[in-house]
C-alpha cells in the first residue's frame, strides 16, 4: 500500500533554494520510491484518500544526511589526542586497525558503526574499512542487514607502515577486486565498491597505478586522502620526487575522475584546484576533523570557484561526532555559511559528489524515498514579550536550530528506500 507521512517537509534544491511545505506530505509507493510530495491541502487529501497516513505532525521530513567520508575501524578513537596527523596514525589509529584482523572484533565493530550512523539520520555513507578483506567482507554484510545505503572500501597499503598491516601489492589488488565484484551494485545499487588506496605515502607507484587502471575499466568509485597536512605533503614530495605536485601524482596515476571522492584537499596549489576541476573530481570537506588536528581549513571559497563538487565528510575517528548536525556548526564557525546552504551539502549536495543525485539527496517524483524524521518540538515555540507560545519559527530559524542545537536525539525515525531502518514513526 502507498504511504503518506505527513508533517513539515522542507526539501533542498541547490545552494541558495528550498522549498518549505507547512503542513506538507512525502507519498512514497510500496518499492519505496517517492511519488509525490507538496502542500498537504484538501486536494492532496482527496488525491490519497486510499493511501495509509502517517502523521509526523511534530517532524520535520527532510531528505537523509549524506556523509561522505569516515572510517569504520576508528569510531572508538574518536577524541583520541595526536599531536599531528601523522603522529596520530602511527601511535593509535594503525594499531587500532590491525584489530580487524579479528572477525568477531570486526563484526561487533561494524554493527555497532552502522547503528550509528541511522541513529544521527545519516541514510548514505562512504566508508574506509581497514586492509583486511575478511573484516571489509564483514562490514558489506552488516551495511547489508542494516538496511543503509553505503560504498565501502578496502584500504590498500603496501608501504610504509607497520608489518602487520603491510599488503603484497598483488595481494592487495586481488582482494579488493574480488569484494568489488562480489558487493558492487548489491540490492540493486544500495551498496558499491570503493578502491581505497588510504594516501600516496602508503601506497606504491605500482599500486596507485592499477587502481587508476581498474577505475577506468569499471564503474566502482575510488577514494583517498589528499593534502591534509603540511607534513604528509612534505613526505609525500621526498617519496615521490619526480611529480609536480601531491594532485599531479594522483592525476597521473589515473585516479583522478568523476567518481573519485579526494578528503579533505586543504594545502592545494593553483594548478592543482585547476586538475580537481577539469577531471571532474569530487572533494569530501571534513571541517570538524580539520579542526581536531589542526590540519589547516579547505579553501571552499576557491573550491567553489573552480566548480568542483563538495560534500561533507564527519572523519570519524579525526571528527569525534556521527552527527552532520554538529558537523554543519564547524562548518559555519570556520566560514559563515547559511542553513540552507549548509543543509544542501548535506543532503543533495552530497548525493551530487557521490554521483547519486538521480536517486537520492532530495525529494522528487521518481527517487528514492530515503529520509529522516527529526522532531523539532523543543526547538520551534519560544515565548512572546507576554509571555505566550511564539509562531512557527521560519525554515532558517529552524535549520539554524539544528545546527547549533540538534544532536541524534533529535532524530525520530531513519528510512532507506521508503523502509524504516532506524527509529518508528
Amino acid at each position: 500500500m502507498d504511504r503518506v507521512f505527513i508533517g513539515r517537509v522542507v526539501n533542498f534544491l541547490d545552494e541558495n533554494t528550498l522549498e518549505d511545505f507547512a503542513p506538507g506530505f512525502l507519498a512514497v509507493d510500496r518499492s519505496g520510491e517517492i511519488l509525490e510530495y507538496g502542500n498537504w491541502n484538501r486536494a492532496a487529501g482527496r488525491r490519497w484518500h486510499a493511501a495509509r497516513k502517517i502523521a509526523c505532525r511534530r517532524s520535520l521530513i527532510m531528505p537523509g544526511l549524506v556523509d561522505t567520508h569516515l572510517h569504520l575501524p576508528q569510531m572508538h578513537l574518536r577524541g583520541i589526542y595526536g599531536a599531528d596527523l601523522l603522529q596520530w596514525l602511527r601511535d593509535y589509529i594503525l594499531p587500532a586497525e590491525a584489530q580487524f584482523a579479528d572477525t568477531r572484533f570486526a563484526r561487533r565493530m561494524a554493527r555497532e558503526f552502522f547503528s550509528e550512523l541511522l541513529k544521527n539520520g545519516t541514510t548514505t555513507a562512504l566508508v574506509y574499512s581497514s586492509v583486511h578483506r575478511a573484516a571489509t567482507d564483514i562490514a558489506f554484510q552488516e551495511a547489508a542487514r542494516a538496511g543503509i545505503r553505503a560504498i565501502i572500501g578496502k584500504v590498500m597499503m603496501d608501504q610504509n607502515v607497520p608489518a602487520e598491516l603491510r599488503e603484497p601489492t598483488r595481494q592487495s589488488l586481488r582482494d579488493s577486486l574480488a569484494l568489488s565484484e562480489r558487493w558492487h551494485g548489491y540490492d540493486r545499487g544500495r551498496l558499491q565498491y570503493a578502491f581505497a588506496p588510504r594516501f600516496a605515502p602508503s601506497c606504491s607507484e605500482q599500486l596507485m597505478r592499477s587502481v587508476g587502471a581498474i577505475a577506468r575499466r569499471s564503474n566502482a568509485y575510488v577514494t583517498s586522502h589528499l593534502a591534509e597536512t603540511l607534513p604528509e605533503l612534505e613526505l609525500t614530495r621526498r617519496l615521490f620526487p619526480g611529480y609536480a605536485s601531491y594532485t599531479d601524482l594522483y592525476y597521473r596515476m589515473g585516479l583522478l575522475g568523476p567518481r573519485t571522492i579526494m578528503a579533505h584537499c586543504i594545502h592545494l596549489g593553483t594548478a592543482e584546484f585547476h586538475l580537481l576541476a577539469r577531471t571532474q573530481t569530487k572533494v569530501a570537506h571534513c571541517p570538524s576533523a580539520n579542526l581536531f588536528l589542526h590540519s589547516g581549513n579547505m579553501d571552499v571559497r576557491r573550491i567553489e570557484q573552480e566548480r568542483i563538487g563538495f560534500g561533507l565528510g564527519t572523519d570519524v575517528g579525526a571528527g569525534p561526532s556521527f552527527s552532520l548536525f554538529n558537523l554543519l556548526q564547524n562548518m559555519y564557525f570556520l566560514r559563515k555559511v547559511t542553513p540552507a546552504k549548509a543543509f544542501y551539502h548535506a543532503t543533495l549536495g552530497g548525493a551530487r559528489a557521490l554521483s547519486l543525485d538521480r536517486e537520492i539527496g532530495s525529494f522528487h517524483p521518481g527517487k528514492q524515498a530515503d529520509f529522516i524524521l527529526v522532531d523539532y518540538s523543543r526547538l520551534t515555540w519560544m515565548p512572546d514579550r507576554q509571555g505566550r507560545s511564539s509562531a512557527f519559527l521560519r525554515i532558517n530559524e529552524l535549520l539554524a536550530q539544528l545546527m547549533f542545537r540538534g544532536d541524534d536525539r533529535l532524530i525520530q525515525a531513519s528510512y532507506v528506500r521508503g523502509r524504516c531502518v532506524y527509529g518508528t514513526a
